[in-house]
């Protein structure tokens, strides 16, 4: 997974792209940020019914924490998923 981009590097083959995505930073627990598929389709028998798990939020750009530029205040960070 590399964050903040929506391209693999030269020679690498590219599984999916979408967003980082973590928990709220205020609630307790694990903050480690995922990469979500921006085409993820709901598996079979789900439902939307809240079962008391992890609420997942964007993650966004926060100058000073990341250079600006080329990052910009607030905007949503790509990520994309590759493979050799």
């Amino acid at each position: 997974m590399i964050p903040a981009r929506n391209v693999c590097f030269p020679g690498w083959r590219r599984e999916y792209a979408g967003f980082l995505m973590s928990m709220y930073y205020n609630h307790k627990g694990n903050k480690d940020a995922i990469c979500v598929d921006a085409e993820a389709e709901i598996t079979e028998n789900s439902n939307d019914a809240n079962q008391d798990g992890a609420l997942m939020y964007f993650v966004q750009a926060k100058c000073g924490s990341l250079k600006c530029p080329p990052y910009e205040e607030k905007r949503l960070l790509t990520c994309v998923v590759c493979s050799i």
